[in-house]
């Protein structure tokens, strides 16, 4: 996953359950976050600056949520794997409170909207995802890692047609992020094969034989002539 920068001045599944076991309202701000943010930013911050704040605050938040889900990769149990997946959750939610505070601060900062995006499609929220991500793209067209992360969004519902055609325009525009996507892709055919979908298997299957042909077609030409190989 690409590491967006500051500016300047199998545990999927139980990830995935833990966001469908939150109580409503669990994404509420909270007293602790708005004492946090009136602490980060002065009276005298324009919106903008503001907004940069609260989107630099976000980056630390998701950075968290990254390391913890790493540490539930390798967790020793499932249980252990779960806590850390509910603070993973929680890590989450922080930043897409700051985000949408970067947001409304700053409605044309792109960077934000797509940030908003991602961890909103990383807390299951995938509707207000893409809508987060369209308003990205409304503000800088082509904007590579709003366009792999809206496709990594349209898999998450399903919208395989649309995540191809995500693909290609990438290919033609970033092979790094449609390297990226391809990735995705791949990892999103291995857990639905492994775990209930409300995908028919045969549409699952005829997924993954584009993924797999398209993977061949990317590897030729990483090791093809003028171009250096790439591990993926």
């Amino acid at each position: 996953m690409h590491c967006m920068p500051k500016l300047r001045g199998s545990r999927a599944a139980i990830f995935l359950m833990i966001l469908a076991l939150a109580a409503p309202g669990a994404f509420a701000a909270r007293t602790e976050d708005s004492e946090e943010t009136a602490s980060s930013e002065s009276p005298t911050m324009s919106p903008a600056e503001k907004a940069r704040s609260s989107y630099n605050r976000a980056l630390e938040y998701r950075d968290k949520a990254w390391g913890l889900e790493q540490k539930a990769e390798t967790a020793g149990s499932e249980k252990e794997a779960s806590k850390l997946l509910q603070k993973t959750a929680k890590e989450y939610e922080k930043a897409t409170r700051a985000l949408r505070s970067a947001v409304n601060d700053d409605p044309t900062m792109h960077q934000a909207w797509t940030m908003l995006g991602y961890t909103l499609r990383k807390s299951g929220e995938f509707g207000e995802s893409l809508a987060a991500y369209d308003r990205a793209l409304e503000l800088r067209p082509g904007f590579p890692e709003a366009l792999e992360y809206r496709a990594e969004a349209y898999l998450g519902l399903g919208r395989l047609e649309e995540a191809q055609e995500a693909y290609m325009d990438l290919l033609r525009a970033d092979r790094e992020h449609a390297d990226e996507l391809l990735g995705a892709m791949r990892r999103w055919v291995e857990e639905r094969r492994s775990a209930p979908s409300e995908l028919d298997a045969a549409q699952v299957e005829a997924f993954a034989g584009w993924v797999d042909e398209r993977s061949k077609l990317a590897e030729q030409a990483s090791l093809g002539p003028g171009s250096s190989s790439r591990s993926w």
